[in-house]
């Protein structure tokens, strides 16, 4: 056991709890998606600036999962279309399309 991730698992459970009286599952979806889309977006404009091949796939496994989430917002269809066309746009700008 990891000791230092078994103490984040239970800071995150005690956050998890505080959070689920508070939002609902269609929020917290919308939430991961907008901050997985941030990751995307920031990996896709670091490597436009070092052309770190690395960090591209990074950019498209974010990208990934922040369609994901987007698409299991069941409270609000237009999420998924938001992500997809800003991530879109990001990856096209980091690729010089």
């Amino acid at each position: 056991m990891n000791p230092l991730v078994q103490q984040q698992l239970l800071a995150a459970t005690d956050k998890g709890v505080s959070e689920l009286h508070q939002k609902t599952i269609e929020d917290v979806q919308r939430e991961t998606a907008v901050t997985w889309a941030g990751r995307a977006a920031a990996a896709y404009h670091l490597y436009a600036q070092s052309g770190n091949v690395q960090m591209l796939l990074d950019a498209q496994e974010y990208h990934h999962e922040a369609l994901e989430h987007a698409s299991l917002d069941d409270g609000d269809p237009s999420v998924y279309e938001t992500v997809r066309h800003y991530l879109a746009v990001c990856k096209a700008n980091a690729l010089g399309q």
